[in-house]
């Protein structure tokens, strides 16, 4: 083999190496690249997030300001549709309201000394009524009061077996039970239900801190609807915590707007549709 063959056997090798050296530096850079235009773009999402909720935020207080009665403000018939807000961009924004409030409180810090007796014992009447699911009907969030509106029957009779003896709890229960399905809660079909379940006076202000029919908890849609579609591009969802009201008399903070967004997220999919029709 001469000296000129040899040379070029060796430089090939070499070419070979410089050629993978470099394509992994390409490949890194790349890989970095794609990685930084990943991490602004989660933090222009972020930034954009931030300020939709924001405007919802805004949005919501001011239409709790002008609402007197909220479950009364909301169209059932329409998922409990509240209000719509037009961006300049001919984008729309959908607000659906759904009570929050129909399970069991299963925090207790911030109560009042003289409700987490019942607090307490309201938790431990739902392991009896509602047994191993009894978690899926506890909330960490908003005031004692239980929203008769949404609350199950487990959770229903729970609060009834706090106030009364068994016989007596069934009773109220079932007047409970009576005004959902007849659509009339209201504090006057409250009392008529008290009254009919022989709830002694002494008793009724302790059932007028465990039941309500003015729920301030609710759990808040935000359907971002493109200009000219009904079907939502993104869509939002939050607990709000409104203040004022029978439901909100006793609460963990004291809110000093007329809401608080105690949560916040982006729905992804569809691992946690709403509660009400769509």
């Amino acid at each position: 083999m001469t000296q000129h063959t040899q040379s070029r056997a060796f430089a090939l090798p070499l070419v070979l190496a410089v050629i993978v050296i470099a394509s992994i530096l390409v490949a890194a850079v790349l890989t970095r690249h794609t990685g930084q235009s990943a991490l602004t773009q989660r933090s222009i999402d972020r930034y954009k997030e931030h300020h939709a909720f924001k405007g919802v935020e805004e949005a919501v207080s001011s239409w709790l300001t002008r609402t007197t009665r909220i479950t009364d403000a909301i169209d059932y018939d329409n998922d409990g549709h509240a209000f719509d807000i037009e961006l300049p961009s001919g984008e729309r924004l959908s607000v659906y309201f759904e009570d929050a409030q129909g399970e069991v409180l299963g925090r207790f810090s911030g109560l009042a000394d003289t409700d987490l007796d019942d607090a307490a014992t309201t938790v431990d009447n739902l392991r009896r009524t509602a047994h191993n699911d009894a978690p899926r009907f506890l909330r960490t969030e908003g005031p004692m009061a239980i929203s008769i509106a949404s609350a199950e029957p487990q959770v229903l009779r729970a609060a009834c077996l706090t106030l009364l003896s068994p016989v007596n709890a069934s009773a109220l229960a079932d007047e409970l039970e009576a005004m959902q399905h007849n659509g009339d809660v209201t504090p006057e079909s409250l009392n008529a239900a008290l009254d009919s379940a022989n709830v002694p006076q002494e008793d009724r202000a302790r059932a007028a801190r465990l039941l309500t029919t003015e729920p301030v908890l609710f759990r808040v849609w935000v359907d971002a609807l493109p200009k000219g579609s009904d079907q939502p591009s993104v869509t939002y969802k939050g607990l709000c915590l409104a203040s004022g009201g029978r439901g909100g008399a006793r609460t963990a903070t004291t809110v000093t707007r007329n809401s608080a967004f105690l949560s916040w997220e982006r729905v992804v999919n569809d691992t946690d549709p709403r509660t009400m029709p769509r």
